[in-house]
């Protein structure tokens, strides 16, 4: 009996959008389909029904980020959210969807009588770029011993990694610093995908899932809200700091939040510090002193006027953070 290959370029719904999957084992008999996502149920126990009463334990802690969404753009934060990407991907046993977005409204030209095109010559340029790019990417990806898969994606990046991102448990982007176009980015992700988003510094030297994370706590629903869904990066960190900076005034006081990681064998550390002055710098010296490797924090903002929407607190964070963020809005 001959296994069928794994198929490549396989298309699920609209032509805009490709996705090629690239499973662990080296002769996938999955047709279209990934036989790692459903063990039980996949492909593989087709082929071999005795697999789907022997399905391979998860290596991976339960509750752990089993898919991550990574922004594969060729761009100065690239190789930074691939460190963190594998780095995540390696410790909790997880898939990365690779999205490479191309945002070819930006390439649109109108003519003198009203209507619009893409420069022929330009548009297959751009086509054999983004190749090149992918056929680097995806031998490096062969190399590092993950799960992992290749998504084409036509649209403004943003909207992009927030159609790829509803069943993504999270998001990898660069943190925007002083690049507008980043910032625009991020806004859209924050306001509208219903992931946490990792945004890591582009000039990092890589994030370690096993360091000591530090969580920015006033007691509001958003900073709840980002203690949730970061409990499996904080499961794995090498400890936890609760700080609060001023007057306990949230909804939630700060033991209410170690009581809930409590319950999850999670021993957090708490640091009351005082109110005043600038808040991002606030926290900002407040990892410094507790030596974080990262920051979560929960996103305020509103719809509209995606560049400037966020609050000073969220919007200063996105721009002068030394550390990676995680943030939930």
């Amino acid at each position: 009996m001959r296994l069928a290959e794994p198929r490549g370029n396989s298309r699920l719904g609209s032509s805009s959008s490709r996705i090629d999957c690239h499973c662990i084992l080296s002769r996938c008999p999955t047709a279209g389909g990934c036989c790692i996502s459903n063990p039980t149920e996949s492909a593989w126990s087709r082929w071999f029904p005795a697999a789907r009463t022997a399905a391979p334990t998860p290596t991976a802690k339960e509750g752990a980020m089993r898919s991550i969404l990574l922004l594969a753009n060729d761009d100065r934060g690239l190789e930074a959210r691939l460190a963190a990407a594998l780095a995540l991907a390696r410790r909790g046993s997880a898939h990365l969807s690779c999205l490479q977005s191309r945002p070819f409204n930006s390439l649109v030209v109108a003519d003198p009588f009203g209507g619009v095109y893409v420069p022929a010559a330009l548009l297959a340029r751009l086509n054999q770029v983004d190749a090149e790019h992918r056929d680097r990417m995806e031998a490096r990806l062969r190399e590092e011993g993950v799960s992992w898969e290749w998504v084409q994606q036509d649209g403004e990046t943003g909207r992009a990694i927030v159609a790829r991102a509803a069943l993504a448990d999270l998001i990898v982007i660069t943190l925007p610093g002083d690049d507008d176009a980043a910032l625009s980015i991020a806004g859209e992700v924050l306001l509208h995908a219903r992931a946490p988003i990792l945004a890591v510094p582009a000039a990092d030297a890589g994030f370690d899932p096993s360091a000591r994370i530090m969580v920015a706590w006033n007691g509001s629903p958003e900073s709840a809200h980002a203690l949730r869904l970061a409990r499996p990066l904080l499961a794995e960190a090498g400890g936890v700091t609760l700080v609060t900076a001023g007057d306990e005034t949230g909804r939630f006081a700060v033991a209410d939040a170690a009581a809930y990681l409590s319950r999850y064998g999670i021993a957090a550390e708490q640091d009351a510090r005082p109110g005043g002055g600038r808040a991002a710098d606030a926290l900002i010296e407040a990892a410094a002193a507790v030596g974080a490797g990262a920051i979560v924090m929960g996103a305020y903002g509103h719809t509209r006027l995606r560049e400037t929407v966020f609050g000073g607190v969220t919007r200063d964070m996105l721009r002068h953070s030394p550390l990676p963020l995680l943030l939930a809005h």
